[in-house]
């Protein structure tokens, strides 16, 4: 499990990456986390010619990112903090228009980072168990 403070309009929220976070986000949208923040990484992620990453290039006027987004960010701020709003849209109503989106790629970040340590944790189990 692996926590972190981002900062959203000058607050501090926290986030949480664990093993709840995909049930949770499971019940909350019926859909699978790790397909949908893949999809949005590989979108917002696009090698530019100079091999630097380029700024966000998701359409934003495609409200179903735009809402896939939120929907993970909220679950991570709720697995993190039980007194964040019981609705994506109560927890939304307090940042001003956009201003989850910024936080997006450290999110993501958050995210990868928890699955490098499911990844390492799993080589280290079978080299334990090999012996």
């Amino acid at each position: 499990m692996l926590e972190k403070k981002i900062m959203i309009d000058g607050k501090p929220v926290k986030f949480r990456a664990s093993a709840a976070v995909p049930r949770l986000y499971m019940a909350l949208t019926g859909s699978d986390i790790f397909s949908d923040i893949g999809d949005l990484t590989e979108q917002f992620h696009k090698p530019a010619e100079t091999g630097e990453q380029q700024k966000a290039q998701i359409d934003l006027k495609d409200l179903g990112k735009m809402s896939t987004f939120e929907n993970i960010a909220y679950v991570m701020a709720k697995a993190a903090d039980s007194s964040v709003p019981d609705t994506v849209e109560e927890w939304l109503d307090q940042f001003g228009m956009m201003s989850v989106w910024r936080a997006f790629p450290q999110i993501a970040k958050l995210w990868a980072a928890s699955q490098k340590t499911n990844v390492d944790l799993k080589k280290k189990n079978v080299r334990q168990n090999a012996r």
